[in-house]
Parts: C-alpha cells; structure tokens; sequence
C-alpha cells in the first residue's frame, strides 16, 4: 500500500517543486475555509483515488470520530 500512496503523491507533485502537508491539505479543502468536512474527504477520495485504495463511509466516518476535534 505505500507504494500506491507513494505514486498517488508523485502524481500530484509539480515537477520541482515539493509536495508536502499543506498541498494536500489544500487539495481536499475544496471551498478553502480552512477546515475539512466529510463531505469534501468523500469527493476527494471517490475522485482521485476510491478504485486503487478503497474507503467504505464507515471508515470515513471512523476517521472523523478519531481525529475530528471539532465533531463537524
């Protein structure tokens, strides 16, 4: 699985420059409000990468319930 991850973040990285957090972060967060929902965690995924490493909504709500500080 690092591998896909790894050629999913090649992918994304503009040649010479790097990729890093905030890039991805920025990626997902859609409508730039500086937070990221559910929502925008699901079309990121069912977008870019939901047919190489696949997430079921429980998992994503699991996610939400581990790491959400905000509980949105």
């Amino acid at each position: 699985m690092e591998s896909e991850l790894e050629g999913h973040k090649s992918k994304l990285v503009v040649e010479g420059e790097d990729f890093n957090t905030i890039d991805a972060f920025r990626l997902i967060d859609k409508n730039g409000n500086g937070a990221v929902s559910k929502n925008e965690i699901i079309d990121f995924l069912a977008k870019e990468v939901r047919d190489e490493i696949p997430f079921s909504a429980d998992e994503i709500n699991m996610f939400f319930v581990r790491f959400d500080k905000n509980e949105k």
